[in-house]
């Protein structure tokens, strides 16, 4: 199989524990990756109902170009009644209703990250990490963050060796 004809797969969700927006900044998990790859898309999943907050939780997603290296972050997202663009769909239309309290996060809704940061590419072995940067000052809700990644391969990268032998 050529590695960038492989398929899109899921970080993050079911291989995760439920992170409480009370959770002070920090790394969620770190996904370390033999090769570039191209974020498609990413969000989480409200796993817990949110109560009001007056400071709402801020998660990320980013890359570091190795491991303990530059941290860039790619994408955050503002979770509750502060971030004036986040809308949902009112049953029939997307993004028709805005947001107007940080209660309107209830369990099993999934908020999906800024769009336009994304498709984002990474180069050759790159390091994908889900994080939170601003804990929320309450300490009801709570989430699952989740992206959906596309493998990569660049032959020319200096980061890549290549074993060319037919055998």
């Amino acid at each position: 199989m050529i590695l960038a004809e492989a398929g899109v797969q899921m970080v993050g969700g079911l291989d995760l524990t439920t992170v409480q927006v009370e959770t002070a900044a920090a790394t969620i998990k770190d996904y370390v990756f033999p090769f570039g790859f191209e974020i498609l898309d990413w969000g989480v999943l409200i796993t817990e109902d949110f109560s009001a907050h007056t400071t709402d939780p801020v998660v990320a997603i980013q890359v570091l170009d190795k491991t303990g290296g530059t941290v860039t972050t790619v994408s955050s997202l503002t979770l509750g009644s502060s971030n004036t663009s986040l809308y949902k769909g009112d049953g029939t239309k997307e993004v028709q209703t805005l947001i107007t309290a940080d209660t309107d996060l209830l369990n099993g809704h999934v908020v999906w990250g800024p769009r336009e940061s994304m498709p984002y590419k990474t180069s050759t072995s790159n390091i994908l990490r889900l994080a939170v940067t601003t804990a929320a000052n309450g300490s009801t809700g709570a989430i699952t963050p989740f992206a959906f990644v596309k493998p990569l391969i660049d032959a020319r990268s200096a980061k890549s060796w290549m074993d060319t032998s037919s055998s």
